[in-house]
């Protein structure tokens, strides 16, 4: 390969390895992205695929999906950075880039090995620069490197502190469930606990919460690939957990829509469901995947209908209609809660357990 053009592919490779760290670290939005949106995809369809044939062990093996991705995209770019200096060093060994004492090798590992020291910031080793252009280089590899290893644990860090700000959120919905993840012995114990009538700040807790894990998952795509054994964790269990009761409240409720949506903190909670569905959707699934069907082939209404009233709580006094007014609020956000737990190999009984319909209680 001619000089030039070694030189030329190896600038490009680097310009392209910065390039991606600049938009997964700094820029760090949902859908933008050069090299490690692609590998997120394929890694995790590589994962999905194996998990697929090994039966009970599923869960685990797709546990460490999101670890793997990490430790990947850091390889990725430091392989770009090396592949990327190395050839433009090359053609300059024996040249303007000799060794200090002897011969100077001058074939490809070589070039590796020279570039290897000074990305990592060890040093030149025994090669030693001779020109003005290989010296400003060296000490632009060493401060590249060094920035890289610095933007990579700043990174790592942050993502790890939003997955436990995410798992957080999952425990809190989860237990105020009764443990059971289902939406009716949520919205009874809300209720009991006065969050309906706007005596406690806790829908808008749990709605600032939420709107955090949308933009976590903004800032940090990888983050939804971190797909834990228990379904608890999963995004459509979230949003199930602060859509589904609220969709409940609007319809089922004595209590009119209009005026129950007029409270600040139930309109916000709506809508940070929502927008956790669907701009996070747009971004990883495509518009396409949100417009799916409803996956519950019956109406699961009519026996939470019941339940409620079981409970004490005031509810329409038409059931009819307000199972109407609850399909369609329904049909708002359960096709894109539906198409992550697709995405995120969660059979929807996993996401809304059948089971939680008629177990726990107040």
């Amino acid at each position: 390969m001619p000089e030039g053009v070694m030189e030329i592919l190896g600038g490009a490779l680097v310009v392209l390895a910065l390039v991606d760290v600049f938009l997964t670290v700094l820029y760090s939005r949902a859908g933008v992205g050069l090299l490690t949106p692609r590998l997120y995809r394929g890694t995790w369809a590589l994962f999905k695929a194996v998990g697929g044939v090994a039966g009970r062990h599923k869960d685990a093996v797709l546990s460490f999906s999101g670890p793997a991705m990490m430790l990947l995209t850091v390889g990725m770019w430091f392989l770009l950075l090396l592949l990327g200096f190395s050839l433009i060093v090359w053609p300059a060994l024996g040249v303007s880039v000799t060794k200090s004492s002897g011969a100077t090798p001058t074939d490809w590992w070589t070039a590796v090995y020279y570039t290897g020291y000074s990305l990592t910031t060890l040093g030149t080793g025994d090669l030693v620069p001779n020109s003005a252009f290989y010296r400003l280089l060296m000490v632009a590899k060493a401060l590249v490197g060094f920035s890289i290893i610095t933007l990579t644990l700043t990174y790592f860090m942050s993502v790890y502190s939003a997955l436990v700000r995410r798992n957080t959120l999952a425990q809190v919905l989860h237990h105020l469930s009764g443990g059971t993840g289902g939406a009716v012995q949520l919205l009874v114990r809300v209720h009991t606990s006065g969050w309906l009538k706007g005596g406690q700040g806790g829908f808008m807790d749990v709605g600032m919460q939420t709107l955090d894990l949308l933009e976590s998952h903004h800032s940090y795509p990888v983050l939804h690939y971190f797909r834990m054994r228990d379904p608890r964790y999963s995004m459509a269990r979230i949003a199930l957990l602060v859509l589904e009761p609220l969709t409940l409240a609007r319809s089922a409720l004595a209590e009119p829509p209009g005026k129950l949506m007029s409270r600040a903190e139930i309109s916000m909670l709506w809508g940070s469901g929502t927008d956790l569905l669907g701009q996070t959707g747009r971004s990883l699934l495509g518009a396409q995947a949100l417009g799916q069907d409803d996956p519950v082939k019956r109406s699961r209404f009519p026996d939470a209908f019941q339940r409620l009233r079981e409970a004490g709580l005031e509810v329409a006094d038409d059931p009819g209609k307000a199972e109407e007014s609850y399909h369609c609020l329904r049909g708002q956000w359960v096709g894109a809660a539906y198409a992550f737990a697709e995405m995120m190999a969660h059979p929807w009984d996993e996401i809304e357990p059948p089971k939680a319909e008629r177990s726990g209680g107040r």
